[in-house]
C-alpha cells in the first residue's frame, strides 16, 4: 500500500473559523479517511467512514518510525490487545486493526462531541445532575474494565469521550496494564490526575490509582477547575502532603461527600467502585433521558445560533467591520463568563467561573489541535477582522452548501 499523504496542517487562521477547508479523502482497506481530530508526538486521529457499514469511524493512525519499535512493543501491541478484548456501552469499540510497515490503523466508534475536556469547558463546570450522568457512565465503565483483570492508569478527562447520544465513552489504553497480585511500580499518566502514591514513586494497586483519577474528574466536572496545584502534589511526600479540597458554597454535602471519599490519600481508605454507586449523591433527581433530552436541545440550539452567525457574515458588506455575534458563544474557562438569563436557575444556567487557587482546567493547544471556537471568540472580539478574501470565501461555501 502506498504512503499515505495527509493534508498539510497549517497554523489557524480565520478561514479555519468561517471556511471549512476542503481534505481530499483517503480511501484505505475501505475506510474513507478524512479531516484530523487529533495528533500527538506520533499518531494522528483522523475521522472517517467504513464504506461496507456506511458509518462514521474514528481512526488512529501510528506512526511506526516515530513511535520507535520499543513504544511498539511495550505500550502499542497491549493497548490493541486490551481494547479489543472490551466489549461495554462505556468502553469505546475497537471495530479492526490494519498494520503495514509504515503504520498502525485502529479503526474505533467516533466521539461525534468531543472529549469530556471540552465539554466541561465550553460550559465552564457541570451542574450537578449533569456529571451524576456522566460519573454514572464512567464507574459503570471502569467496574466493566476492573472485573476483567485491567487497569487504566491513564484517567483524565481528555481520555473521556462523548458520543453523539451524550453516552460517555472511556478511551486510550496505552497505559493500562493487567491486573495482578504485584504492585505496579511505574510512574504513567498526567501529573494533576495522578493519586499521591504513583507521584511519590511507591509501589501502588493500579485499580486504587484509577479511583482517585475518578475523583480528579469528577471535581474538575462539577467545579470548573482541577483539585490540586502541582505544587502541592509535589511539594511534600507520604504523610507531610496535605491536601485540601476547596468548594463553592452552592455545592451540595453529598457532593462534597463523595468526593472526600474518593479522593483520600490513603489508597485503602478511598471509597470502591461499587460502593459509589450506592452513595447518596448518585441517587438520581434526573433520568439519563431527560439529561440527554437537555443536552441535545442545548446542542440543537447552538448549531441554530452558530448558522445564523456565520449567514450574518455572508450578507455583511465587505467594507463594514463585521463582528459576529451569536448567543451560542462557548467562552474559554479563563474568559469572562456569558451574561446570565434573568429568571433562570444559575445552577443549570451557563455560570461564572469558580473562585478559588485551584488549577484550571485547560488544554494545551497545538498547532495540529488549534481550536475555532477560540478563533471565532477573537473574530467577535473584534481582534480578528473578516476580509474580502474571507468573505469571497464565505459566499461561495453558501453557494456550495446550496448545490449540495
Amino acid at each position: 500500500m502506498s504512503q499515505i499523504n495527509s493534508p498539510q496542517t497549517t497554523t489557524a487562521t480565520p478561514k479555519d473559523v468561517i471556511v471549512m477547508k476542503e481534505v481530499k479523502p483517503i480511501t484505505f482497506f475501505g475506510y474513507i479517511l478524512e479531516k484530523t481530530i487529533g495528533a500527538g508526538a506520533y499518531a494522528k486521529v483522523k475521522e472517517g467512514r467504513s464504506i461496507k457499514e456506511d458509518m462514521s469511524v474514528a481512526v488512529k493512525i501510528i506512526n511506526r518510525e516515530k513511535a520507535g519499535e520499543d513504544v511498539i512493543e511495550k505500550f502499542t501491541k497491549r493497548e490493541i490487545e486490551i481494547m479489543r478484548s472490551l466489549d461495554h456501552p462505556n468502553v469505546v469499540t475497537t471495530y479492526e486493526v490494519v498494520m503495514n510497515e509504515k503504520f498502525i490503523f485502529i479503526v474505533m466508534d467516533l466521539a461525534e462531541c468531543g472529549d469530556l475536556l471540552d465539554f466541561v469547558i465550553a460550559r465552564q463546570y457541570l451542574n450537578e445532575e449533569m456529571a451524576q450522568h456522566f460519573f454514572n457512565d464512567l464507574i459503570s465503565g471502569m467496574q466493566y474494565i476492573h472485573t476483567n483483570g485491567f487497569a487504566h492508569r491513564d484517567l483524565k478527562c481528555e481520555n473521556l469521550l462523548i458520543h453523539k447520544n451524550f453516552n460517555l465513552k472511556i478511551s486510550d489504553f496505552g497505559f493500562s496494564t493487567q491486573i495482578s497480585h504485584k504492585r505496579c511500580d511505574t510512574y504513567c499518566g498526567s501529573l494533576a490526575y495522578a493519586a499521591p502514591e504513583v507521584i511519590d514513586g511507591k509501589p501502588y494497586i493500579a485499580t486504587f490509582s484509577d479511583i482517585w483519577s475518578m475523583g480528579v474528574v469528577l471535581y474538575a466536572m462539577v467545579i470548573g477547575k482541577l483539585p490540586f496545584t502541582e505544587n502541592e502534589l509535589t511539594a511534600k511526600q507520604g504523610p507531610e502532603r496535605i491536601l485540601n479540597l476547596n468548594f463553592p458554597h452552592m455545592i451540595s454535602d453529598e457532593c462534597v461527600s463523595i468526593l472526600h471519599s474518593i479522593l483520600d490519600s490513603c489508597p485503602a481508605q478511598r471509597i470502591q467502585l461499587n460502593k459509589m454507586q450506592e452513595h447518596k449523591w448518585m441517587i438520581r433527581k434526573k433520568s439519563s433521558n431527560a439529561i440527554k433530552e437537555e443536552l441535545r436541545y442545548e446542542s440543537e440550539e447552538s448549531n441554530s445560533n452558530t448558522s445564523e452567525s456565520y449567514q450574518t457574515a455572508i450578507n455583511s458588506q465587505p467594507s463594514s467591520k463585521c463582528r459576529i455575534k451569536t448567543n451560542g458563544e462557548v467562552p474559554d474557562i479563563k474568559s469572562v463568563p456569558k451574561q446570565q438569563d434573568k429568571g433562570r436557575n444559575s445552577r443549570t444556567n451557563t455560570p461564572e467561573p469558580r473562585s478559588g487557587k485551584n488549577q484550571e482546567i485547560k488544554r494545551r493547544q497545538s498547532k495540529q489541535r488549534d481550536s475555532p471556537i477560540k478563533k471565532k471568540g477573537e473574530i467577535e472580539n473584534g481582534k480578528i477582522k473578516l476580509t474580502d478574501k474571507m468573505l469571497e470565501n464565505l459566499n461561495k461555501l453558501k453557494q456550495r452548501n446550496r448545490s449540495v
